[in-house]
């Protein structure tokens, strides 16, 4: 018996089947758009160096450095909207008993390039059989960081649903609380950048024909000139300390403002401390699901010591652990390792007695989140004038140096 043969213009499918999700591939018509831009732009470096000589390497220095803080921006911003909308998807899929793959497949439909591949793997890991933690592992950077820690503790205490529920709620009100102080850092960043990169093409290019104009006339150049100078001079000798300097600048004011808002997973080892009540307030949300469906804390306070992305805070919470082992209170255990303090405490306490201890750690840990907010602003406002009050010191020290010699030479030469 001949087996029966399908027809070629049937689906490959089953109707209630879904199509396998279709991957992004950089393909020809990709490479050849990559080659046009960069002849574009190597055809514009050629013109303008011929009509702008160095002045154009300088603008397209600026241009570039703009391009790039840009783009940046915009990426990591995407990125962080498309895990969004994924850890939304596992959140209903959970709430409604279905399996995590297919809301995975289905949603990696409307992620980017790099998150597609990345969603799309942890899906085929899931219906591999793998346990969900088993798969983050396997595929990271799919959930938010903070979103995974809370996901992890939901997983372990058989409560997954109300983890990644709770996770996608915490995830909404986070930029409103971190905006203005990500944009008041992003601007300083700029004008710092900007600053050290016209002093840098000055003193590099300018000065030495600077000194040349005035030995030749054997002009004598004012002593605030001659500080400036020696102190340019002295950076350029160092240039190895001076790039260091400005590297370590640029990686703490790129990497704090994404740190704040959760883009990133990267914590500055002396800042990190400074926003304790930041790790706080993660640790709050993980247990207030655990507390609210009445299982044991133990298990959650294990998985937050084993599987926390800062390393101090896991050595405190394995303290906290071994201190609920031998019998002291969750809360005092938190406060006695610096996670909370006493209003907290406090709060928690009365809570309990009276019933509402999921929601109260829930409001706790907006408040702390909060205060924090509020402090940083706080600081901010009262340095950010003094920042701008020092860096235009800086454009009239060197505006003075290098101008007020120029007086004194024009005026020699009339005498």
């Amino acid at each position: 018996m001949t087996p029966e043969l399908k027809n070629p213009s049937e689906p490959k499918h089953t109707p209630n089947e879904r199509p396998p999700a279709r991957r992004q591939r950089f393909l020809l018509q990709h490479m050849m758009l990559v080659v046009l831009f960069a002849g574009v732009g190597i055809w514009l470096l050629i013109l303008s160096f011929q009509y702008l000589g160095w002045l154009a390497l300088v603008l397209l220095v600026f241009l570039g450095a703009a391009l790039a803080a840009g783009s940046v921006v915009v990426g990591v911003k995407g990125f962080w909207t498309q895990q969004d909308a994924v850890l939304r998807a596992l959140a209903i899929a959970a709430d409604r008993g279905m399996p995590l793959a297919p809301a995975l497949q289905a949603i990696a439909d409307h992620c980017g390039f790099f998150l597609r591949a990345r969603v799309l793997a942890l899906a085929d890991t899931l219906q591999a059989g793998a346990p969900f933690p088993d798969a983050l592992d396997m595929t990271p950077g799919v959930l938010p960081p903070d979103a995974e820690v809370i996901a992890r503790v939901g997983y372990d205490t058989g409560v997954l649903p109300g983890a990644l529920r709770e996770a996608a709620d915490a995830r909404v009100a986070l930029p409103s609380t971190w905006g203005w102080i990500v944009a008041r850092l992003c601007y300083l960043m700029g004008v710092l950048l900007v600053l050290q990169s016209v002093i840098g093409f000055i003193s590099y290019f300018i000065l030495p024909k600077f000194e040349a104009i005035f030995k030749d006339f054997g002009a004598p150049l004012p002593q605030f000139t001659i500080l400036v100078i020696q102190a340019t001079h002295a950076a350029i000798r160092y240039g190895w300390a001076s790039a260091l300097l400005v590297g370590l600048e640029v990686a703490i004011l790129f990497l704090l403002p994404l740190t704040l808002v959760g883009w990133l997973n990267v914590g500055i080892p002396v800042l990190d401390r400074l926003f304790i009540r930041r790790h706080s307030a993660l640790i709050l949300r993980a247990l207030a699901g655990v507390v609210e469906s009445g299982q044991p804390l133990n298990r959650a306070f294990g998985t937050l010591a084993r599987r926390y992305p800062r390393t101090w805070v896991r050595d405190q919470l394995r303290m906290v652990a071994l201190d609920i082992d031998r019998g002291q209170d969750w809360c005092e255990a938190l406060r006695n390792n610096g996670l909370i303090g006493g209003p907290e405490v406090a709060a928690l306490d009365a809570a309990r007695r009276v019933g509402n201890l999921p929601w109260t750690l829930r409001q706790t840990a907006e408040t702390l989140e909060r205060r924090l907010a509020y402090r940083m602003q706080a600081w901010l406002q009262l340095i950010f004038p003094v920042l701008v009050l020092m860096v235009g010191g800086v454009v009239f020290a060197v505006a003075v140096a290098y101008f007020a010699p120029l007086v004194s030479l024009i005026e020699r030469l009339a005498g």
